[in-house]
């Protein structure tokens, strides 16, 4: 269970080197300025809301969360060209938000972090009045039972980046009703 002592907060601009660290990077790997485009910097087409798990205690970061929230809707593909596969469907391109960047360091699992951290983006999502939330997952991610436990489905669209090397492995995606959702809190 997660303790007292830690907090869910927006990510900072002054979290950039402890975000960097829990990503295991060095500063030199990825610029403040590349930081601050990638978390704070909103585009015409998205909008991204990072939400970290910290000891009030301690200046580390347990976990992270993201969600990009699309203020119209859009056609979210996946590097087409790239990939070779990519996501059109009109319920997948309807969802307007998705659920990505969840991570928590290996030592705090298995303590509740991970939920909390997806239940404050699925109330950002609420908040920006969207109807459903998307994410992409590994199938065998133990995180699958989190997702389907607050009422993730899977829905059936499955796809594989091809330019990897090796390929990577085939990827669900799985979706959540924000309205369902927030009748089972």
């Amino acid at each position: 269970m997660i303790e007292n002592s830690t907090q869910i907060r927006p990510l900072r601009l002054e979290d950039y080197g402890t975000l960097v660290r829990f990503y295991g990077k060095k500063e030199t790997d990825w610029s403040k300025d590349s930081f601050r485009r990638c978390f704070f910097d909103d585009t015409p087409l998205a909008k991204n809301f990072t939400f970290v798990a910290m000891r009030q205690d301690e200046a580390n970061i347990l976990g992270t969360a993201t969600l990009t929230f699309y203020p119209e809707t859009v056609e979210l593909t996946y590097g087409l060209e790239r990939a070779k596969a990519h996501l059109q469907t009109p319920d997948f391109n309807s969802a307007r938000a998705v659920l990505g960047g969840v991570k928590v360091a290996p030592e705090w699992r298995r303590n509740g972090i991970g939920k909390q951290l997806i239940c404050v983006t699925l109330e950002q999502a609420a908040l920006m009045q969207v109807p459903k939330c998307h994410l992409v997952v590994v199938p065998t991610n133990p995180a699958v039972k989190i997702y389907a436990n607050l009422g993730f489905e899977e829905t059936w669209e499955q796809f594989q980046y091809l330019d990897t090397n090796p390929p990577s492995p085939t990827l669900w995606c799985m979706k959540i009703s924000i309205e369902r959702y927030l009748a089972t809190k």
